[in-house]
C-alpha cells in the first residue's frame, strides 16, 4: 500500500505562540495566516498545561489583515462552532465555508475575507489558567503539482 504525500500538500503556520493566560475572561488573538493558494483551513489548539478555566477557539476572517470578522457556526465543519475545552490535549476544528454575517454587515464579501485567517482563543472562569498554542493547517493547494513549503 502506498502512502499519500502530505509534505507537498500541507502547510502549517503558528497563529498563537505558546501563551500562558492566568485569569479572567480573556481573548487571545492569533497572528494573521494568509490562505492564498490553499482550499482547506483547519485549526489545531494544543493545551499543554492547565489548572483551571475553559478555552474556546474560533476562526476570524479578514480581507485586509486589519478588520476581523467571526465565522458563523454553520461555516465550521460539522455545522457548529468549536466547543470549549477544559483538559490538556489537541483539538482540531475546520472551516467548511467562509460564512460570516458580521463581514456581510460590514460590506465585506466573506469569500474575499478568507484571504487571511487567525485563531482567537477565549478563556473563561480561569484563575490560575493554562498554557496553549494554536496553529493553522492549510491543505489542498490549488496547484497540486507545485511543491508547497511550510509558512
Amino acid at each position: 500500500m502506498a502512502m499519500r504525500d502530505l509534505v507537498h500538500r500541507l502547510a502549517a503556520s503558528q497563529s498563537i505562540v505558546s501563551t500562558a493566560v492566568t485569569n479572567g475572561n480573556a481573548a487571545t488573538n492569533g497572528n494573521t495566516v494568509t490562505t492564498t493558494g490553499y482550499e482547506s483551513v483547519t485549526g489545531l489548539l494544543r493545551i499543554s498545561a492547565r489548572t483551571d478555566g475553559t478555552y474556546t477557539p474560533k476562526f476570524q476572517l479578514s480581507a485586509d489583515g486589519s478588520n476581523w470578522y467571526d465565522v458563523d457556526a454553520v461555516g465550521y465543519a460539522g455545522g457548529a462552532a468549536p466547543s470549549s475545552q477544559n483538559a490538556v490535549g489537541d483539538y482540531l476544528f475546520g472551516l467548511i465555508e467562509p460564512r460570516s454575517a458580521a463581514a456581510i454587515t460590514a460590506g465585506v464579501d466573506p469569500l474575499a475575507a478568507l484571504k487571511n485567517v487567525r485563531i482567537v482563543v477565549t478563556q473563561a472562569s480561569g484563575t490560575t489558567g493554562a498554557t496553549f498554542q494554536a496553529d493553522v493547517l492549510l491543505s489542498h493547494p490549488r496547484h497540486a503539482d507545485v511543491q508547497t513549503s511550510q509558512v
